[in-house]
């Protein structure tokens, strides 16, 4: 998985060139992970668009932590918000309000549990059929390009048989 480095993201990689099981490559410049896009510079946006072809990123995010940190406009991509989980978690979403109780601390395997459920696969099927029936480039992210995003990921990953 291929680094790209942005100044105003963090996190950011390009599966082209994985090859899978039978030796299927997946293709360059097509899909793409990373963390949120509210500090892309210029130079940022144009490497995005003119290199990738950026057209759809597809948000992981909740409403508070997209409100908290709202992608720079990318002309010409499309943004989709498909939030994973219902609720915020303290010391998991991000959102700069959302703390810990004192003495308390995040368990990422039992929150990944958590969304084994009905809505959590409604969502996942939503952005899979973004990902398999887009024309242009598409980049899933989260508030750093974990977690939320390494989930779709290694689906991603899965399904193509990697």
């Amino acid at each position: 998985m291929a680094k790209i480095v942005l100044k105003g993201a963090t996190n950011v990689r390009e599966f082209g060139g994985i090859e899978n099981s039978v030796g299927r490559e997946i293709l360059y410049k097509k899909f793409m992970r990373g963390s949120e896009l509210s500090k892309l510079t210029k130079e940022d946006i144009d490497l995005l668009r003119q290199k990738y072809n950026l057209g759809k990123i597809i948000d992981l995010r909740n409403s508070t932590e997209i409100l908290e940190k709202p992608n720079q406009i990318i002309p010409g991509c499309v943004e989709v918000n498909i939030p994973l989980l219902k609720a915020s978690i303290p010391g998991f979403t991000g959102e700069k309000d959302a703390k810990l109780e004192k003495g308390k601390t995040v368990n990422p395997i039992e929150i990944y549990r958590s969304m084994i459920n009905d809505f959590a696969i409604a969502q996942i099927k939503k952005i899979f059929e973004i990902i398999v029936n887009s024309t242009c480039s598409v980049m899933w992210i989260s508030n750093n390009g974990r977690d939320r995003v390494e989930i779709i990921s290694y689906l991603f990953l899965k399904i193509l048989d990697v």
